[in-house]
C-alpha cells in the first residue's frame, strides 16, 4: 500500500519487479485502518496474533532514538 498513483508504481516495478500485490492511492485507507499517516520508512509493530499494536514514520539513526524506539515497542507488546 502506498501514496503513489498506479501509473507510478507501473513504472517503478517493470525496472525492479516485486513478487506482490501493490495497491496505488492508498494514502486515506492506511490512515482509516491503519489511524496512521503515511510516510516512508514506516514501521509496524504487530504482536504474535498477527495483529497491527502500534505503528510510527521515520528513521532513527542516533542511541536515543534507538531507545525511544524501543520503549515503544516494548509498550506496545506489554499492553497487547
Amino acid at each position: 500500500m502506498g501514496t503513489d498513483s498506479a501509473e507510478e508504481i507501473q513504472s517503478y516495478i517493470s525496472n525492479h519487479p516485486w513478487p506482490f500485490d501493490h495497491v496505488a492511492n492508498a494514502g486515506e485507507t492506511i490512515f482509516t485502518i491503519f489511524k496512521h499517516r503515511w510516510a516512508y520508512p514506516t514501521t509496524f509493530v504487530v504482536d504474535k496474533h498477527g495483529i497491527i499494536v502500534g505503528a510510527f514514520a521515520g528513521g532513527f539513526h542516533d542511541e536515543k532514538a534507538v531507545e525511544e524506539v524501543f520503549q515503544k515497542i516494548s509498550f506496545w507488546l506489554k499492553s497487547n
